[in-house]
């Protein structure tokens, strides 16, 4: 145990020798600080392996360089503990980090060996590895008292901007089906589609699939326009609006010249009309003409999608997109509206058409069984091409304007869906996806988006 002690007995015998100087100069008395405790902490600069594809689509790798100081340390004086919530990039090296730390009243910093107990002394040029929990004990001015802390460093294990796939329970009922839409129910899903005559659905809860029930007036409707929104099932057919918690029992709510109900956001339910878009605020009991800036005929008919997203400048105001085809194989076309909610009566604007004809090199591709979706605080889309499969996914950072293909986002192994498929967002940011040939469901979500703050 005697190594242990050797710095305590420099620091005393530095201490004496110090204030014996001091005293032979001017016989003055110097006081030495009993508290013991570091009050600082952070990293200097940290690099980490970045993987790509070079310009010829072969793997590649680099050393990426950051500044540490930019993830804060907090320190636990109670229990003894340094660590930092926001967890360091994936693959960032700690097995050699510069450290800036700082004690109250200049006290004496020493880091415990890995290997064994023995003690050095800590400095601002030494590198420290960090891979493990490392513990540092600091020593009080007066050196007679001192105090141990453990420090983490936490770093991702997981490349951030990469999905995680797992399979769901499969649902061999969708084989029946000629069309599929997937709707977010919660933390769970729905499949809603139909076998050319009839309107069908099913939905998984607790691990299983259930049928859902419809009532006559629904059966031969059309699976567009049935949507899940503020907990509630919504359904239109023949002018009739029909709602349902469970999507077993349905109660008729209005009867409306509106046509399909498309989507919703915060309180507005959203359907089409003969005039275009029509809108409800009192959950679909009474619908009026929402404003729009340009002609209807320029709505899409096909492949209609609803998406709604928190704008980045205001959480309290959304951006809901309309997206859509002219056609079965027509061209792409996207509709925006605001919608603030900031106050107890949110203020609407009216739906701006998205003009995109100078973008031809960036514009959503005419896709079949085109499902668009919101997905981390941006628009995320997936069809089929023309010669019937999935390439990638395409994502828009400018609300619709511009689309680009993202390899961040890619299928999940065997998803290769040789007829129909679904995919849709719930809950926790989770991504489904279904097979309709096979009947197969998956779910996925980008690792950064599901993790949380480690103390």
């Amino acid at each position: 145990m005697s190594i242990k002690l050797k710095p305590v007995a420099w620091l005393m015998a530095s201490a004496l020798l110090f204030a014996s100087c001091l005293g032979s100069d001017n016989n003055e008395e110097y006081d030495f600080y009993d508290d013991a405790a570091i009050s600082s902490f952070s990293l200097g600069t940290m690099s980490k392996t970045v993987f790509t594809l070079d310009s010829k689509g072969e793997d590649s790798m680099y050393v990426e360089e950051y500044k540490g100081s930019e993830y804060k340390f907090s320190i636990d004086h109670v229990n003894g503990k340094i660590y930092n919530l926001d967890s360091l990039p994936y693959r960032t090296d700690v097995k050699k980090v510069i450290a800036n730390i700082t004690s109250k009243n200049s006290g004496v910093i020493t880091i415990k060996n890995i290997a064994n107990d023995s003690l050095r002394f800590y400095s601002t040029s030494d590198s420290i590895d960090f891979s493990e929990p490392r513990i540092m004990r600091v020593y009080s001015q007066s050196g007679q008292y001192c105090k141990d802390y453990t420090i983490t460093v936490n770093v991702h294990q997981q490349n951030g901007d990469s999905i995680s796939w797992s399979s769901e329970p499969q649902c061999e009922s969708l084989a029946s089906m000629t069309a599929l839409r997937l709707i977010a129910v919660g933390d769970g899903v729905a499949a809603i589609g139909t076998d050319g005559t009839h309107l069908l659905g099913y939905v998984l809860k607790g691990g299983s699939w259930h049928q859902l029930t419809f009532p006559e007036v629904l059966l031969n409707g059309d699976n567009r326009s049935v949507i899940f929104s503020n907990g509630k099932f919504y359904a239109i057919s023949n002018y009739m609006v029909l709602s349902s918690v469970d999507g077993m029992a349905w109660d008729l709510i209005s009867t409306a010249n509106v046509g399909m109900i498309i989507g919703s956001c915060c309180d507005e339910l959203y359907a089409y009309g003969i005039n275009g878009i029509m809108v409800s605020r009192d959950g679909g009991i009474t619908w009026e003409d929402d404003k729009m800036d340009d002609n209807a005929s320029l709505l899409p008919s096909w492949n209609i999608n609803v998406t709604v997203n928190a704008l980045r400048t205001n959480p309290d105001v959304y951006r809901v997109m309309l997206s859509g085809a002219d056609g079965t194989e027509g061209e792409t076309h996207i509709w925006t509206k605001l919608v603030d909610n900031s106050s107890l009566n949110p203020k609407t604007y009216e739906w701006t058409y998205v003009d995109t004809s100078g973008e031809d090199a960036y514009r959503l591709p005419s896709l079949s069984n085109l499902v668009v979706l919101p997905y981390d605080n941006n628009e995320i889309a997936v069809g089929k091409l023309p010669d019937n499969t999935m390439d990638s996914f395409y994502v828009s950072l400018d609300g619709g304007i511009t689309w680009k293909k993202d390899m961040t986002y890619y299928f999940p192994e065997g998803f290769a869906p040789a007829g129909p498929f679904g995919a849709a967002v719930g809950d926790g940011n989770i991504i489904w996806l279904a097979d309709g040939t096979t009947g197969k469901v998956w779910k996925g979500r980008l690792n950064r988006l599901g993790w949380s703050s480690t103390k």
